[in-house]
């Protein structure tokens, strides 16, 4: 059986893993200290979509979709961790994963459990979450 199709708006969910340059006293004056920090990737799509094609009245999502963090991830400031994430978070991925056997005008239709890029400094890779539940693609 399928999974519900992925539909223009849905959501991308994940962990990203970010590293913070900070500093550590020292005698010799400060120096730099890499901090690692896990932040959550609450994506949406927002591109890859084929507008002749509607599933519960929005456009099909296609491999190759573009996905935007909405909880964009800051420089973190304070006194112990100053600095922004090296190398700089891009809040961004792309959908690498799609349907082997169902094609959406010409490319692989993505449905839920579809994976994404690690572009944003992902732990692993983000997953679809879809929400056209009348369209379930194997």
């Amino acid at each position: 059986m399928g999974t519900p199709a992925a539909v223009l708006g849905d959501s991308v969910m994940g962990t990203c893993l970010h590293t913070y340059q900070s500093t550590t006293p020292s005698p010799g004056g400060p120096v730099p200290t890499p901090v690692p920090m896990t932040l959550p990737f609450q994506g949406t799509i927002i591109g890859g979509m084929v507008p002749t094609v509607l599933i519960c009245g929005k456009p099909a999502i296609t491999l190759g979709a573009a996905v935007v963090n909405k909880s964009i991830h800051p420089p973190v400031g304070g006194a112990s961790i100053p600095g922004p994430a090296v190398p700089p978070a891009t809040n961004k991925a792309t959908i690498i994963d799609g349907s082997p056997t169902v094609l959406i005008g010409g490319k692989p239709a993505v449905r839920t459990g579809c994976k994404t890029t690690p572009e944003c400094g992902l732990t692993g890779p983000a997953i679809v979450q879809g929400t056209g539940s009348t369209v379930l693609i194997a």
